[in-house]
């Protein structure tokens, strides 16, 4: 019995330094997609004449994807299941999200901070989970909702609108 507790005790001390720890480096990857993509898109307004670079530079995103092995067809939907079925996202995802993003902004292309921020947050969580030790906490099955799920997903849902009232009455 002690010994059960004392694991219990042991995983919960590690879901708090990873719920931390994943937190601190999820604000830190939507900040830098943030900053990144300003600069693309800064540059890409100075200099109109990349959007026809822009076949060499989706080129390029194919070729940092092989580079670190990645498959061409991570997205943030697919990270979604991976997360929803305790899957490991891979820690390069992250560094190559920011890039090929980047350099589609760069050229003239449209993409979006909240799908870069979710690839580079969820990579990061990943690793710091598998550093931690953090078990996955078991549902009824592969694709069953943990409990809680939904009522976590509707609060952050709740969330976004209250403060992006409060980010606009401010300046932010």
């Amino acid at each position: 019995m002690r010994r059960a507790a004392s694991r219990l005790t042991g995983q919960l001390a590690r879901h708090a330094v990873f719920a931390l720890a994943a937190g601190a480096a999820g604000a830190l990857a939507a900040a830098l997609a943030t900053l990144a993509l300003a600069a693309a898109s800064s540059l890409s307004a100075r200099f109109p004449w990349l959007v026809f670079a822009l076949p060499a530079l989706g080129a390029a995103s194919i070729g940092i994807f092989r580079l670190l092995r990645l498959p061409l067809g991570a997205q943030p939907g697919s990270v979604v299941e991976d997360v929803r079925d305790d899957d490991p996202v891979p820690l390069a995802l992250a560094p190559a999200a920011l890039a090929c993003t980047f350099l589609t902004v760069l050229g003239g292309g449209s993409a979006g901070a909240t799908a870069t921020a979710l690839a580079m947050s969820s990579s990061a969580a990943s690793g710091l989970g598998r550093l931690v030790r953090v078990e996955p906490i078991a549902a009824r099955g592969p694709r069953e909702a943990r409990p809680g799920w939904p009522a976590a997903c509707r609060i952050a849902r709740a969330l976004p609108p209250p403060f992006a009232v409060v980010g606009r009455v401010r300046g932010v």
